[in-house]
């Protein structure tokens, strides 16, 4: 009577399997926002031993070159989202005195290309904090990311 109320085991498995998937994105969320993390300090002992300078690349392997004596390893740059990607550095910060920057605690420094299948995407911001944030607050962090438009004299 007792065998017959037990569940066969794939059952039980397939009542686990959500979970399981679940706790892996967490994981890897937390992975993510690590090297997040990791990055932004990097990019703060940078800055102290640049005359608080930020790195002044343009090309991704010139940055990475540059930060990497202050990375664990190369692999700080790399975003475990299922979509994929590589942290991108914010160019609109090259070369610029972190004392210029106006509220670097709002300025995205890096971040994932690729949003989460829940609409969130790891940034780190210049002030060295990193967090997810939500698409809608992303959506605000653009005019951050937009090159500067110079100025031209007409004659």
């Amino acid at each position: 009577m007792l065998a017959s109320r037990l569940a066969p085991p794939f059952a039980v498995t397939l009542l686990l399997l959500p979970l399981a998937v679940a706790q892996v994105l967490a994981d890897s969320q937390a992975k993510t926002l690590s090297n997040a993390k990791q990055l932004a300090t990097a990019t703060q002992l940078y800055l102290s031993d640049n005359d608080e300078v930020f790195p002044p690349f343009k090309k991704p392997n010139a940055l990475h070159g540059a930060i990497l004596p202050y990375v664990r390893n190369n692999k700080s740059w790399q975003s475990l989202n299922p979509k994929g990607g590589t942290f991108q550095y914010n160019l609109r910060l090259a070369a610029q005195e972190i004392r210029l920057v106006k509220d670097p605690g709002k300025v995205p420094l890096f971040f994932e290309p690729n949003a989460w299948a829940d609409g969130t995407r790891a940034v780190a911001f210049a002030d060295g904090h990193a967090k997810f944030v939500s698409a809608s607050d992303w959506k605000g962090m653009q005019k951050y990311l937009q090159a500067k438009k110079k100025k031209v004299k007409k004659h």
